[in-house]
């Protein structure tokens, strides 16, 4: 079975949920993604979070070994190409077994024009929870651009 690499920075960085979605998928590890920040974007009652680059940002991701089945949940859960694009990038994986090494992962944004906004308590609850799932520190999340 081919597996890709997956980074997720939002509500698939749940366990239990990413269990659920994604029975194949298998977290390898963590990775910082520089020149990058967390904005929460999207249409009137789905507010999300997606990346942007800014100078001096940094973006915490999780990172998961993903089948083809696994990769087709994720763009139904992600609305994509409606809502998120996917893009491919080379991160630094720190992985669960203390090694570090470049890796090409996708992971995905949103797409072009989504005005800013503030997210429903529900899906940042998500989001915390995913970040203290991988050891992150929720103040990334609260200090998101939500306008």
């Amino acid at each position: 079975m081919k597996q890709k690499l997956y980074a997720a920075y939002g509500s698939n960085l749940h366990l239990a949920d990413m269990r659920q979605r994604c029975p194949q998928a298998v977290h390898v590890g963590q990775a910082l993604l520089g020149g990058y920040a967390l904005h929460y974007r999207g249409r009137p009652g789905n507010v999300m979070l997606t990346i942007e680059p800014q100078a001096g940002g940094v973006v915490p991701l999780g990172i998961w070994a993903v089948s083809a089945a696994d990769e087709q949940a994720l763009d139904v859960y992600e609305d994509f190409p409606d809502l998120y694009g996917k893009v491919t990038m080379t991160v630094m994986l720190q992985g669960t077994d203390g090694n570090e090494s470049p890796v090409e992962v996708f992971l995905y944004v949103m797409v072009d024009g989504m005005p800013h906004g503030q997210p429903a308590a529900h899906y940042v609850e998500i989001c915390e929870i995913g970040y203290r799932d991988f050891g992150f520190d929720v103040n990334i999340l609260h200090n998101a651009v939500r306008s």
